[in-house]
């Protein structure tokens, strides 16, 4: 899991649009993607999984990007 913060000033669907992007062409495998976002007021999440190859391994992974820092993760601001 991989967890940012949005910068103020984009909005969730900017955020899900380059999430998606940079999962397409830079992250996933070319044998086997899939992927599904959610977006909602706290932010934007990227559920992925993708195989190199027939018969080979799979990676999984979720990408959080929130508006705001939570306060149980002892961030301020």
């Amino acid at each position: 899991m991989a967890m940012c913060r949005i910068a103020p000033g984009c909005s969730t669907v900017e955020i899900a649009a380059g999430l998606e992007r940079i999962w397409l062409r830079d992250l996933s495998y070319q044998h086997f993607e899939a992927h599904m976002i959610t977006a909602d007021e706290r932010g934007v999440r990227l559920d992925v999984v993708t195989q190199i190859a027939p018969d080979d391994f799979y990676v999984t992974a979720a990408i959080v990007a929130e508006t705001a820092w939570s306060a149980t993760r002892g961030a301020t601001g």
